[in-house]
């Protein structure tokens, strides 16, 4: 790949944090992985997806809501110079102690897990790759507060390392695979 410039990009919208829904699947049950383009003609090539999920015969992806601006995303460079990777570590928060959610964190707490997120501009992200699951952290939350005035949440991290969460336009299969 040939040197390419960035110019800053001035003008644009560039609210932080994530929307309400986090899309999960258990990375066992992905038939298929998009993949980095074949041939790299931008810098972006290198952390954007290309073609779609595909999912084994009777499986798809799920979502769970959270809150609009306590959700957030934290992707980081990790190892050594010379042996540089990333750390993506996802935060998601929902209000109240709801037992379905404590029941989704009992059953996917040492799963093998694939995360979509959309931040605010639409943009998705991908937290878990072939071979590199996204997992649940153990030290996610449930807090009811002192008083009255508190707050009463669950947060849940989920990390994924080895590479930087990748930037996905296709499509997230919300409906079971059947066979083709």
């Amino acid at each position: 790949m040939e040197i390419q410039d960035i110019e800053r990009k001035v003008g644009r919208d560039n609210d932080a944090g994530l929307k309400t829904k986090l899309f999960y699947a258990r990375a066992r049950d992905v038939d298929q992985w998009p993949t980095i383009p074949g041939t790299m003609t931008t810098l972006a090539d290198k952390v954007t997806l290309e073609g779609n999920f595909v999912m084994k015969v009777g499986k798809r992806f799920g979502f769970i809501e959270g809150h609009i601006e306590k959700n957030k995303f934290n992707h980081a460079g990790a190892g050594q110079v010379g042996n540089s990777s990333a750390a993506n570590v996802l935060t998601f928060y929902m209000y109240g102690t709801d037992p379905d959610v404590l029941g989704w964190i009992e059953t996917y707490k040492n799963d093998d897990l694939v995360l979509i997120a959309e931040d605010l501009q639409g943009n998705y992200r991908v937290y878990g790759a072939d071979g590199l699951p996204a997992q649940i952290m153990p030290d996610w939350q449930e807090e009811g507060g002192a008083s009255v005035a508190d707050e009463k949440f669950i947060t849940v991290n989920f990390r994924y390392v080895g590479r930087i969460a990748k930037f996905y336009s296709g499509t997230i299969p919300l409906t079971p695979a059947v066979e083709p």
